[in-house]
């Protein structure tokens, strides 16, 4: 048996060719091997090598030249002292078996033929043998290579989706949709890329532990250095960008805006949070907004501030849970009348796909909306190395959702399949994933809880019988991003090559 990473190599350019014997067995052991190289050159140059770890052989061996039928035998002795030439092509040494009187004495050696012409100029050839090394050699490859460049098949889940939102927007005054959350808490409490809505607290204590914002006039905003990572689903945010219209950029933003319109609240080049979005005139003394930095939260509340017009006064507060993720938006009186350019309040990543407004809270009550994506998702992704045998075997995976556990799974089948899994389980366990193969065989897949990317290496028997083999390879692992709380990725399909 040929160990792992052993055969024949060849190769070769116009120069020159290379056959490397690579962990060999001798016939019938499992413990000699020859390992060598021949090279032969254009210009008639024979070039032999032996490593140190060439096996010694249990019996008899040849090493030298023949020019062939009819040549006069020539017996040498290759070491410790080379002959002085090689008459005619043909010079070789007969081994003896390891314990014989001559046994093979060159491993850890080299041995070159180079080529004399005759002194007529016709042969037999003549060489000069020397120990100099070998001339350098292009890359050897497998013979033959029939391994296949893998190809992708399928499509991972969750199905791609922009960045989406949760968001309500408001009629004027007294119409089809009053502004309704006087008094009331809503907190977006995040599990993973997701948000759902539910019922929140107000912090009433924001200006004993808050600081008045400095600076404030009217449409400024002010950036913040968070003291503590903030995580938008799956986005990382280390400074917001606090705007006195209530709301929040999550990033460092120059742009204003005082007019609320949903189409402008999903097309932001950063995620958004908006408390109140409307046209605001706080100020440092009688309306300020209070500010509260710490390693546990971000918060801002606008205290007592009117509208644009002078119209009412309103506090607003918009809280971030560094530990969760979560974000709580809190108020007290809402008493402005609104009679243009009504407010929207919610949460939006980046470029969000509008998915409709939702009404965030009746009667006082908050409403549980979602799940709904605010950051964008994108599919599981698996990729993998070429597959030989005697080699290990890479399958990878990327773009994990980051409320990973940690734990997967690698199974490979020798039939491509296309079977959704809400066809096995249900509609709307698993929306958008799918079954590419049949299961032959497994490999469980433990990671870093959260790490988006990882993989295993799998060891591909050297059982000659295996080339030309296609097999299919998928990867599911298990997040709360569905019922199920399974992702499946795309299907790789590859033929094993020597």
């Amino acid at each position: 048996m040929i160990p792992p990473g052993g055969g024949v190599f060849f190769s070769a350019d116009a120069t020159q060719c290379s056959v490397v014997w690579k962990g060999i067995p001798r016939f019938g052991s499992t413990t000699v091997f020859a390992n060598m190289e021949c090279v032969l050159t254009a210009s008639g140059g024979i070039h032999l090598y032996f490593d140190s770890t060439m096996g010694v052989s249990t019996s008899t061996c040849i090493t030298g030249t023949s020019r062939g039928p009819g040549a006069v035998a020539s017996l040498v002795n290759w070491s410790p002292t080379l002959p002085g030439s090689v008459l005619d092509s043909t010079a070789y040494e007969s081994f003896t078996a390891n314990t014989g009187l001559q046994p093979f004495d060159l491993a850890n050696s080299t041995l070159n033929l180079v080529p004399n012409t005759p002194p007529n100029g016709v042969p037999p050839i003549a060489y000069t043998p020397n120990n100099t090394a070998n001339p350098t050699c292009v890359p050897y490859a497998f013979l033959p290579a029939i391994a296949t460049t893998p190809t992708s098949t399928g499509a991972g889940c969750p199905s791609a989706l922009a960045s989406g939102s949760l968001y309500e927007l408001f009629t004027i005054g007294t119409g089809v949709n009053p502004i309704d959350l006087a008094n009331t808490a809503i907190r977006f409490t995040r599990t993973g890329d997701t948000y759902t809505t539910g019922v929140g607290t107000f912090d009433a204590n924001y200006a004993a532990t808050g600081t008045i914002q400095t600076g404030v006039t009217d449409d400024s905003l002010h950036v913040h250095a968070l003291a503590s990572t903030f995580a938008f689903g799956a986005t990382p945010v280390t400074t917001v960008t606090m705007s006195t219209n209530g709301f929040l950029w999550l990033g460092t933003s120059t742009t204003q805006a005082f007019n609320a319109t949903a189409a402008a609240f999903h097309t932001g080049a950063l995620p958004r949070i908006a408390g109140y979005w409307k046209d605001l005139s706080p100020n440092t003394t009688t309306a300020p907004i209070y500010v509260e930095n710490t390693a546990t939260k971000f918060q801002a509340t606008w205290h007592n501030v009117p509208l644009f017009t002078g119209a009412g006064t309103q506090t607003i507060q918009i809280s971030m849970d560094h530990a969760t993720g979560d974000i709580t938006l809190g108020y007290l009186g809402l008493t402005g009348t609104v009679t243009s350019n009504p407010p929207l309040v919610g949460i939006a990543g980046v470029s969000s796909a509008n998915l409709g407004s939702s009404d965030l809270a009746t009667a006082g009550i908050a409403n549980v909306v979602g799940p709904r994506t605010a950051t964008s998702i994108i599919p599981l992704a698996h990729g993998s190395t070429a597959a030989q045998i005697g080699l290990p075997l890479s399958l990878t995976f990327t773009n994990a959702p980051v409320s990973n556990i940690g734990f997967g799974i690698v199974i490979l089948g020798d039939q491509a399949l296309s079977v959704t899994l809400d066809s096995i389980f249900g509609a709307g366990q698993a929306p958008g994933c799918s079954v590419y193969t049949n299961l032959l065989s497994d490999f469980p897949l433990a990671f870093t809880a959260g790490a988006t990317s990882g993989g295993i290496t799998v060891p591909v028997p050297y059982d000659i019988y295996m080339t030309g083999v296609t097999l299919n390879s998928q990867i599911a692992i298990l997040a709360p991003v569905n019922a199920l709380g399974l992702v499946s990725s795309n299907a790789r399909q590859w033929t094993v090559g020597l």
